[in-house]
């Protein structure tokens, strides 16, 4: 019966609805849940805010891992500096010192730790985390550990989503950062060493999201019920031209320096995709994109120098 209500809104929104991820949104919510559900759920992130209905936490982060040692105390410091309140990590099996950095932030309660082995988890992790803790968190991101939500108007992540208390998913734009013609792991931590970048955003997003409102899940966005929208409050996927990022960006650290990106990839065993070879080298300065520097992260350096994180 699914199956066939997911064809036949498929081919309904085909003709009726121009943005193809709308489209797909729409097709995809109304055959998992029905019409009925469907306005329940679209109209729940604005009720919960009328009922001002409190979570344990504000914004947390879903994020999977895969032997990130020497990045997680900086990238976990950073968030905490925004107004992320909690972390769900799903360790993928990691070898490394994982475990013993997470072990502080574990023990005061700021990270529920799951050991989550196996291929592909990506998805599946952030449908666990939604299925089995988003009744603990009113917004939910999912980042990678290369990735870091950027404000640039706003104090912190509360302050920023009140304008979109009456959404079920906002996406936020990629800005992709190069090697800043570092060959070896600098000294410092990301953020201070990686400053420049490609000129202009990338569409590819990363997302906030109401939990409660979601259907299907994916690395980059989920298939929510209700309002998806940019930082302009406008229909995401309208336009794939222009990319505004005036508000908020994820800084994407991609491919950092040489060394990084290549003991990663070959660590990974990404033999599947690439020869480790000069097809491993051609990735890298696909993306090794340094056309602007800026200083836009270092206040944040600053202070988790004070701090003694870096």
């Amino acid at each position: 019966m699914k199956s066939l209500r997911k064809i036949f809104y498929k081919m309904l929104f085909k003709f009726l609805e121009k943005n193809k991820l709308k489209r797909k949104q729409m097709y995809i919510c109304l055959s998992e849940v029905g019409i009925k559900k469907y306005k329940k759920l679209a109209a729940l992130s604005a009720r919960e805010t009328a009922e001002k209905k409190e979570f344990p936490y504000f914004i947390s982060i879903a994020c999977i891992i895969k032997n990130e040692g020497p990045y997680l105390k900086e990238w976990i410091e950073y968030h905490k500096l925004i107004g992320v309140e909690h972390f769900y990590v799903y360790d993928n099996e990691s070898d490394d010192n994982t475990k013993e950095i997470l072990k502080p932030y574990i023990d005061r309660g700021l990270i529920t730790y799951l050991f989550f082995p196996g291929r592909d988890m990506q998805d599946i992790a952030y449908e666990h985390c939604s299925k089995h803790f988003g009744h603990e968190t009113k917004w939910l991101a999912v980042l990678d550990l290369d990735e870091f939500i950027v404000l640039k108007q706003s104090k912190n992540l509360k302050e920023f989503m009140a304008e979109f208390s009456d959404c079920s998913q906002l996406s936020i734009h990629w800005m992709m950062y190069g090697s800043s013609e570092h060959k070896k792991m600098p000294v410092g931590g990301v953020l201070a060493n990686f400053k420049a970048h490609e000129a202009k955003p990338m569409f590819s997003p990363k997302s906030i999201f109401n939990p409660r409102t979601v259907t299907a899940w994916g690395s980059h966005y989920m298939w929510v019920c209700g309002k998806w929208v940019n930082e302009n409050k406008e229909e995401f996927g309208k336009d794939r031209i222009s990319c505004p990022t005036a508000k908020v960006q994820v800084n994407h650290y991609m491919i950092k320096s040489w060394e990084e990106f290549y003991n990663r990839k070959v660590a990974r065993g990404r033999a599947d995709y690439y020869t480790f070879g000069d097809d491993l080298k051609a990735y890298f300065d696909r993306f090794d994109k340094n056309e602007v520097a800026d200083d836009l992260m270092m206040p944040y350096v600053n202070e988790l120098k004070s701090k003694g994180v870096l």
